[in-house]
């Protein structure tokens, strides 16, 4: 018997594609770059109509995930929205400053849970990336950040929890003027029935729920790479038997820049 341990890093991407480098029209203000299972454009006057990857989108535009659907959208700036199962978002404001450069983009969480990565595109003093749910917001400034925002409650009320996971954010109850500042790998919950917001130290536990919750990855695609790395390794052995462990990032930041996984596959 021989053993030997690979670990590799594969850019998985999910039914994804090349994202035009202008506009197709001058209200086109995103793309959509992955969208699993029931993924649906709502118009404010009801009904739906399914997303597709290399859809374009405007201000105003509602999407929604059902169950076991996860959505991306590229957005103007560079900026990057995850969505993951059973989550609604608004886009309800856009605007950007000619002879300053700076921009401000705005949306509604309803429910559900949103991973935002506020791109370079917002560098520019004055510019701000904020989402708001039914009873907080989170808002990014010109220095970017990587952060995640979802629904949830406390004592049986609304609320929401927001985590930063690089850059600072700035968390506020709805209607609040003062907030707090979450640094990287600092969460809060807001809600009326909530503590007083303070910035926690998150746990591996709420790490690990909603990195999942807004990560694109799919299985399936993960244990047919890995069986052909295995034939790479050892082609006249049929039907190689390979354990196949995904190794999300839980105890770090997740990289900015890239969307692989670690794989550790073992060859018994």
């Amino acid at each position: 018997m021989w053993r030997f341990i690979l670990f590799l890093l594969l850019p998985i991407t999910v039914h994804a594609q090349t994202v035009p480098d202008s506009a197709s029209s001058a209200e086109d203000l995103g793309w959509v770059t992955a969208s699993i299972n029931d993924v649906q454009r709502v118009p404010q006057a009801g009904g739906g109509t399914p997303v597709t990857v290399g859809d374009s989108f405007s201000l105003g535009t509602i999407h929604k995930t059902g169950a076991d659907s996860k959505l991306r959208l590229l957005i103007e700036g560079d900026s990057v929205l995850t969505l993951g199962a059973s989550s609604q978002f608004h886009l309800t404001e856009s605007m950007s400053d000619p002879e300053t450069d700076a921009r401000r983009l705005s949306g509604d969480l309803a429910f559900g849970i949103v991973r935002a990565m506020s791109g370079p595109g917002f560098s520019a003093q004055g510019s701000q990336f904020t989402i708001h749910t039914p009873t907080a917001s989170a808002a990014a400034g010109s220095d970017g950040a990587y952060f995640i925002v979802w629904t949830t409650e406390c004592n049986g009320q609304p609320a929401t929890g927001l985590l930063s996971l690089d850059g600072e954010v700035t968390a506020r109850a709805k209607g609040a003027v003062d907030g707090v500042v979450l640094s990287p790998l600092f969460y809060t919950k807001i809600g009326e029935a909530c503590p007083p917001p303070l910035p926690l130290a998150v746990s591996r536990e709420v790490m690990a729920e909603v990195t999942e919750a807004t990560a694109l990855v799919d299985p399936v695609r993960v244990a047919a790479v890995a069986m052909e790395v295995s034939e790479q390794v050892d082609p006249k052995r049929e039907r190689l038997p390979v354990q196949v462990r995904l190794v999300p990032p839980i105890a770090q930041v997740p990289n900015l820049t890239s969307l692989g996984l670690r794989v550790r596959v073992i060859f018994p």
